[in-house]
């Protein structure tokens, strides 16, 4: 019963595309060591890295965010804070980690290791592709307190095929990928 979509989680697989199927892991300060040196090795061999990161807003931004009438066009990138983030990587793109930052209940990563990854993703060459790079690299200057080098914005080659269609990252996956990505609640089990 093999199906076309390898990269889907828990795809049937033919047992030769094995090594191509997607695989996706939990990383926090138990296992980050593991995840960040199989990344780094991948970046090396194969150049580009797709990331993303996730963000909460302070309590102090709530009322101001209630009292907008439009709370889609709110994107305080000053505000927010690193919550987590992700990295896709590999030959085919098939390797999938998610890194605890600021999460409930979590053995978080710190933020020092952090800056020594992304720090070993510059120096090896790493092209990063990013959706929404101006709010997405924003946060992370602020957080961290650098620029990633070589960035590939995926809003912005969006916005040049048809600057007129919403062009967010949910909406492009399913449009030209049929998939559809998992919620932030769906990632995190509803946590926190």
């Amino acid at each position: 019963n093999w199906q076309w979509g390898v990269n889907k989680v828990g795809a049937n697989v033919h047992p030769r595309l094995q090594k191509y199927a997607q695989t996706v892991y939990a990383v926090d300060s138990t296992n980050f060591h593991e995840h960040a040196e199989k990344l780094v090795a991948a970046a090396k061999e194969f150049g580009t890295v797709a990331f993303d990161i996730e963000t909460a807003t302070p309590e102090a931004a709530d009322e101001w965010i209630e009292l907008n009438s439009d709370r889609s066009k709110i994107f305080d990138q000053f505000g927010h804070e690193l919550t987590g983030f992700s990295f896709t990587y590999g030959n085919n793109n098939q390797h999938t980690i998610y890194v605890a930052v600021d999460h409930k209940d979590t053995s978080n990563v710190h933020l020092d290791q952090i800056k020594e990854l992304f720090k070993q993703l510059n120096d090896v060459g790493t092209k990063f592709a990013v959706h929404n790079a101006y709010f997405e690299l924003t946060v992370m200057q602020r957080t961290l307190g650098f620029w990633l080098h070589d960035i590939d914005d995926t809003l912005l080659m969006a916005s040049l095929v048809n600057e007129n269609e919403k062009n967010g990252l949910k909406k492009l996956t399913k449009e030209y990928f049929d998939y559809d990505q998992a919620t932030y609640e769906e990632t995190t089990g509803g946590r926190k």
